[in-house]
């Protein structure tokens, strides 16, 4: 009788432990099961990034592509006055509106690839047409239209800027309006005041 009695204790003993087992592999398992499913939510932010890129309204996107469009012109016509000019105050102020101008293109740039907005990379018809004008000139004749380019251009710049910084949907892209408008400001003064000396 004792020598049955033992196999059978055994035997429970095994089944018991079985079942322990069976309910921590389940326990782990379903753990396993939870682990990707809160992995796939912290990845939510990087999936959704397109849907965000598609809710750029179409007055941000035409925004961008004419700021784009007038950053290109602003460094262009600078370059050729830094090559056209003999007016020291022109071509320092030339020099100012590369430097300033292309950071600012880079970092529009930059915004419109993360919003999926496809920047111009050559001038539009209206600024290349000025541009062509400024070229046809030399001398004190090219100082003049290049001052005067730039200060009807800033103009409508800074107002351009600061009714985008106000009215814009896209935060990003208001928050670096917003950012950018003293600088386009600073120029604005300065060009005013190299018209007056001009006259």
């Amino acid at each position: 009788m004792k020598r049955l009695f033992l196999p059978v204790l055994v035997a429970v003993a095994t089944l018991t432990s079985c079942d322990s087992n069976h309910t921590e592999n389940t326990t782990a398992n379903d753990t396993a099961v939870l682990v990707p499913s809160d992995s796939s939510t912290a990845t939510t932010p990087a999936t959704t990034t397109p849907a965000a890129t598609g809710t750029v309204s179409d007055m941000d996107r035409d925004w961008a592509m004419k700021s784009a469009d007038g950053g290109m012109m602003e460094v262009q016509s600078s370059e050729l006055a830094m090559n056209t000019s003999s007016n020291q105050a022109v071509k320092d102020f030339a020099k100012m509106m590369i430097d300033d101008h292309t950071k600012a293109n880079n970092e529009l740039k930059s915004l419109a690839t993360t919003k999926g907005i496809n920047l111009p990379t050559a001038l539009g018809p209206e600024h290349k047409a000025k541009y062509d004008e400024l070229a046809a000139k030399k001398g004190a004749d090219f100082d003049k239209a290049y001052v005067a380019t730039m200060d009807m251009d800033h103009e409508k710049t800074v107002q351009s800027f600061k009714d985008y910084s106000q009215t814009g949907t896209d935060a990003d892209m208001k928050a670096w309006a917003s950012k950018t408008l003293p600088t386009l400001e600073h120029h604005a003064m300065m060009v005013k005041d190299m018209k007056a000396k001009m006259k």
